[in-house]
């Protein structure tokens, strides 16, 4: 395949993600952009670096792709261009949470915990590493 038809396919195959209901939870924290995306062979936590002109600083993805940057990343950085609005913004969240009480903040830290476990590995609490499809049984 020619290096221009595989940049059209690849464009191509990436506007199916492009603010579409398959890229779930994105979240944006500082210049770094993450998203989930539900692939055709999986789910894939997608992120991606933007420089100060909004190109590619660098992009991952837990994708089988050979490409990087993958599809996955390039629908990801479009999305943030043409919707940024649709992104949380984790540092404007956490400035919000500056101003509640630590009460408040204990009780939001363990309903978040309730609703996720494993984000108990980022109080460094062993046993609670993100458990994945991939991961061996024993």
């Amino acid at each position: 395949m020619t290096t221009a038809r595989y940049k059209q396919t690849f464009s191509e195959r990436a506007a199916e993600y492009i603010d579409s209901p398959l890229m779930l939870q994105r979240i944006k924290v500082g210049r770094t952009i993450c998203c989930v995306i539900r692939g055709r062979y999986g789910i894939y936590q997608t992120r991606a670096t933007l420089k100060p002109n909004r190109k590619f600083k660098d992009a991952s993805c837990t994708c089988p792709s050979e490409y990087q940057p993958c599809k996955h990343a390039v629908a990801l950085a479009e999305t943030f261009l043409k919707m940024p609005e649709s992104f949380v913004d984790v540092d404007k969240l956490v400035a919000g949470l500056c101003k509640k009480s630590s009460k408040n903040l204990l009780g939001l830290i363990r309903d978040m915990i309730t609703a996720a476990p494993a984000s108990l590995q980022a109080l460094g609490v062993k046993g609670f590493e993100e458990v994945r499809e991939e991961d061996d049984y024993e």
